[in-house]
């Protein structure tokens, strides 16, 4: 497993794991929107192929972020290493609110946050353009900002 910046080709390159329809769109022009809105990396295979994992913070303003993820069905394996680093590049964030936005009947997404640190915030209904519920995870570590 290698952990590389993040290519706007990586997304288009991947395999969508289900519970993701929002990724059912151009990931081409997506992952150039992510890369050009804030800071991201991804997961590839040690053996070379279509990324496991592509993740980052979308910049909202210079005190939030927000954070998205995009997994393959193959991450499986690599779940601990990308949760890892993950947490890691949680850390490196200067913002002052990180949450996460979740579909609420996605419990691998539910799983992964919290693994991460984040708690629970809200829940919004009616969020997805397909009528779905989220459910807004915010980062519990303290930051300043500064």
């Amino acid at each position: 497993m290698t952990v590389v910046p993040f290519e706007p080709e990586h997304l288009a390159d991947m395999t969508i794991q289900l519970g993701q329809p929002e990724l059912d769109c151009d990931r081409l022009a997506r992952g150039i929107a992510l890369s050009a809105t804030g800071r991201c990396f991804s997961v590839l295979p040690g053996s070379g192929g279509a990324p496991l994992f592509c993740g980052g913070a979308l910049e909202c303003h210079a005190r939030y972020a927000s954070l998205w993820a995009a997994f393959s069905p193959d991450a499986g394996p690599a779940m601990l290493a990308i949760t890892r680093r993950t947490r890691h590049f949680l850390t490196t964030l200067k913002h002052t609110r990180v949450d996460a936005v979740v579909r609420s009947d996605f419990r691998a997404a539910h799983r992964f946050v919290h693994r991460l640190g984040m708690v629970a915030e809200a829940r919004l209904n009616d969020y997805f353009e397909n009528g779905g519920d989220a459910v807004v995870y915010r980062a519990a570590i303290n930051r300043t900002g500064k």
